[in-house]
């Protein structure tokens, strides 16, 4: 059921489209100590192409509508079928357009969480533009090992951010909400 779910998505706007990876390849879009943070119990990058095959998730690749440019990927890993609960892993490898990047991960998170989907992700601890991210958004940390924060996301909380409100302003002006 998660899995059709996740197939199905619609997440798409004027300036961002995730796709279902199909053919796309993902492995030169990063560094190997990148991919490394990205997928840390990954020992060999090449395996990689495999994981992101594998049916314990969904691969998505972010197309700059602009330009038809893919720019960033998502692997939504399958937590929990039952509890409808996916980790997200992933990155984006063209630098200096913050804004864009923003909008795409927001698209894609506001879209599962539409579904009912729960979403949850990790950072390891000493990455601190991940988390800054993240919590930006309204991650909030639920629990800490040795090596990584643990974070989670409502809709309540993604919709209170102030980079949702600054993403979605045209949107929000048209459709205010009603208390």
């Amino acid at each position: 059921m998660i899995k059709d779910l996740l197939t199905g998505l619609d997440a798409k706007n004027e300036l961002v489209e995730w796709r279902c990876r199909a053919t796309e390849s993902l492995i030169d879009s990063f560094k190997e100590s990148d991919w490394k943070r990205i997928f840390s119990d990954i020992s060999d990058i090449h395996r990689l192409e495999k994981l992101l095959s594998y049916d314990c998730g969904q691969c998505y690749v972010a197309y700059n509508l602009k330009t038809s440019v893919p720019f960033a990927f998502i692997y939504a890993y399958i937590e929990d079928e039952k509890s409808l609960k996916v980790s997200l892993h992933g990155g984006g490898w063209i630098s200096g357009n913050t804004l864009l990047n923003y909008n795409a991960y927001i698209l894609l998170i506001d879209a599962m969480l539409e579904k009912g989907i729960k979403v949850r992700t990790a950072c390891q601890l000493d990455n601190d533009i991940a988390m800054r991210f993240n919590r930006s958004i309204g991650f909030i940390k639920y629990y800490s090992s040795k090596n990584y924060h643990y974070l989670w996301i409502s809709k309540e909380r993604l919709h209170k951010s102030k980079i949702y409100k600054r993403i979605n302003k045209k949107e929000a002006a048209e459709n205010p909400i009603k208390e």
